[in-house]
């Protein structure tokens, strides 16, 4: 189980930014970090704690991808439409 203190992000911010459509602004870079840290902590957790660079390519995939759908979303927005009804 990872710590705080020994936490490596499985993915970089340019990594993530590749995935992004946009380039990140400073406070959005800043939000995108956090994510990664976090999307990397869960997945030392419920995962393995993989030394710098050793992860498996599912687990930086995964990271990014969760990071990824954060640092477009952060408020966790949703929408749905069915018919003439909306829900947002």
């Amino acid at each position: 189980m990872s710590t705080w203190s020994t936490l490596v992000a499985y993915a970089t911010l340019n990594e993530l930014n590749g995935r992004l459509d946009s380039d990140l602004d400073p406070d959005k870079l800043r939000i995108a970090a956090g994510a990664l840290d976090d999307a990397s902590d869960l997945a030392a957790t419920y995962g393995r704690d993989w030394p710098a660079g050793t992860a498996p390519r599912l687990v930086k995939t995964l990271v990014l991808k969760s990071a990824a759908r954060y640092a477009r979303n952060p408020n966790g927005y949703t929408q749905s439409r069915a018919g003439d009804e909306t829900l947002a």
